[in-house]
């Protein structure tokens, strides 16, 4: 969803869904549909993304919910290889993140754009960009202050071997 990329949040969508389905859901029941139904929508959808990301901070606080219950960073074991025993902290360290860095990070991981393309979009120099890819791989737990020099070392040595392609 639009709310998801925009925050920079790593989420899944499906949790994220149905809490705005009872959202919507609920006050629909109450009223009638609004005339500013934009508006009206992207409210309850930010409302459910603000309950999601309590309901995760609560969910690490009691270190687990009931046996039913998917944890905040399930996905994070299969999308980024996350270890399952981490993944919950992991979400909650990368979403305490500034939003630019978190969107750098998404911008340059997951959407695969250059160096280029990014400080176009959020600024900064190549230095600063690859910072906040390995900010987002630490919050993750995917890389140690010790290896920071030498992933940074990285990241701007592939996009310059990319040749900075959009």
């Amino acid at each position: 969803m639009r709310a998801i990329r925009r925050e920079g949040l790593l989420l899944d969508p499906q949790r994220l869904f149905e809490a705005a389905l009872i959202e919507v859901a609920g006050e629909l029941s109450l009223d009638e549909a609004p005339a500013e139904s934009d508006v009206w929508l992207t409210e309850r959808v930010r409302r459910a993304l603000r309950r999601v990301r309590n309901r995760d901070a609560q969910w690490v606080q009691r270190a687990g919910g009931s046996e039913t219950d998917v944890g905040p960073g399930a996905f994070l074991v299969e999308a980024f290889r996350v270890p399952e025993s981490e993944a919950a902290e992991a979400a909650l360290r990368f979403h305490e993140l500034e939003q630019r860095t978190r969107r750098i990070f998404l911008a340059l991981t997951v959407d695969g754009w250059s160096l280029a393309r990014t400080s176009e979009r959020f600024g900064g120099d190549a230095r600063e960009l690859a910072d906040a890819v390995w900010e987002g791989m630490h919050a993750l737990g995917l890389a140690t202050e010790e290896e920071r020099d030498r992933i940074l070392d990285d990241l701007l040595r592939i996009d310059s071997q990319r040749g900075n392609r959009p």
